[in-house]
């Protein structure tokens, strides 16, 4: 926990080379460790600078950057992105009394409201500008007002409205598992039905091996990607056969595991071949006919449209040809489809993070169960006082 007595700093953008780096100095002694520090060009003295006001100057070791102070006890350092920049103004103020401190800690140190606390925590790790959208919804306050009204509600005895308001939110709690780590997808399907040559058109670059011998892919290959803005890992795999190979069959085994943990299979079928299910058909698996340049060379060379199903196929699916770029953009629609069935609308409400969407779920147990007090309890500690 971090001390109110102290002055602290925190580089408050990600890891890594960047253009701009920002810094916040942040307690009683901020002004005066930046004043050490930095002299303003042209301008009156930072002390004297309207709180607010972006001062350019020099800092200690001559490079040029922006001030600004918010108040006497929050002031912001911008420099250059460079790793070594960041380091020397870390360090320079570090010897003029500051303490290091990470990010992380400086926001549940300042912010009180723990939605905010949390949307702010898991912003860093959204890989997509959807997922970091959503998010930022949420630190903006489309989670509080409706746990607010949950938990008025429970305070007047109106139960059946807590519980709708509890039942709204756990709608998106898949997506809100989903917008810091992907969803994981699966390839599977018989060798040589092209599944490392659909991985490498999906994700546009030269991922997976493709040779025309069956049984190329022996272990597990995965790469993230994004589809509609969604995160993904695809998760290539080794063909589904009987083989008494050790090495094929624990490479088969991998890929049943994968399946298994996945939260959707591309179930990839040459549809040049008579259909072989050899995956097990749950809820969460979209068919995809590779190959349909091989049934139909007409339509793959015509535009991308959906043709009408074919006999020789007897099974529903989505056509395309990866070697031809052929349907994928119906292919990442389906998919994101059923990932996503329902995208929220804008600042909508999303539970984001395992505790937060955990502590929702078990307030609907909870008065499923007509235990008011501890829905009352799991949820309060999410909210500020009113």
């Amino acid at each position: 926990m971090l001390d109110p007595g102290l002055t602290y700093v925190a580089v408050l953008t990600p890891q890594g080379i960047g253009a701009i780096a920002s810094c916040l100095v942040l307690g009683p002694g901020a002004l005066h460790a930046v004043n050490d520090c930095f002299t303003p060009r042209r301008q009156r003295p930072l002390s004297l600078a309207d709180h607010g006001q972006v001062l350019y100057g020099e800092w200690q070791g001559g490079e040029d950057l922006l001030v600004c102070a918010l108040d006497d006890e929050r002031i912001e350092v911008h420099c250059h992105g460079g790793t070594a920049a960041v380091a020397g103004v870390v360090e320079s103020l570090v010897g003029a009394g500051c303490q290091e401190c990470d990010a992380r800690e400086l926001q549940e140190f300042t912010e009180a409201d723990p939605l905010v606390r949390l949307a702010s925590r898991l912003l860093p790790d959204a890989s997509t500008a959807r997922t970091a959208g959503i998010l930022l919804d949420q630190y903006r306050g489309s989670l509080s007002m409706p746990l607010q009204q949950i938990l008025q509600d429970l305070q007047r005895g109106e139960i059946t409205q807590a519980q709708q308001g509890l039942e709204r939110l756990l709608a998106f709690a898949d997506l809100g598992r989903h917008l810091v780590k992907p969803w994981k997808v699966c390839l599977a399907g018989a060798p040589n039905a092209g599944k490392s040559s659909l991985l490498n058109a999906l994700v546009g670059f030269q991922r997976a091996i493709v040779h025309d011998q069956a049984g190329t892919t022996r272990d597990r290959l995965s790469v993230i990607t994004a589809v509609d803005g969604w995160p993904l890992e695809l998760v290539d795999t080794a063909g589904l056969q009987e083989s008494s190979d050790p090495l094929e069959q624990e490479g088969i085994e991998r890929a049943l595991s994968s399946m298994e943990s996945a939260d959707l299979v591309l179930l990839v079928h040459d549809a040049s071949q008579p259909f072989d299910d050899r995956a097990d058909q749950r809820e969460q698996t979209l068919v995809v006919l590779n190959k349909w340049d091989l049934v139909d060379g007409d339509a793959v060379r015509g535009p991308d449209l959906d043709p009408s199903p074919d006999s020789q196929t007897p099974v529903e699916g989505v056509r395309v040809s990866a070697t031809q770029l052929w349907g994928l953009g119906r292919l990442m629609e389906q998919l994101s489809r059923r990932l996503v069935p329902f995208p929220p609308g804008d600042k909508d409400p999303v539970p984001c993070g395992e505790e937060l969407i955990d502590a929702i779920d078990q307030a609907a147990s909870a008065l499923a169960a007509a235990d008011v007090d501890r829905a009352n309890r799991v949820l309060g500690k999410w909210c500020l006082p009113c």
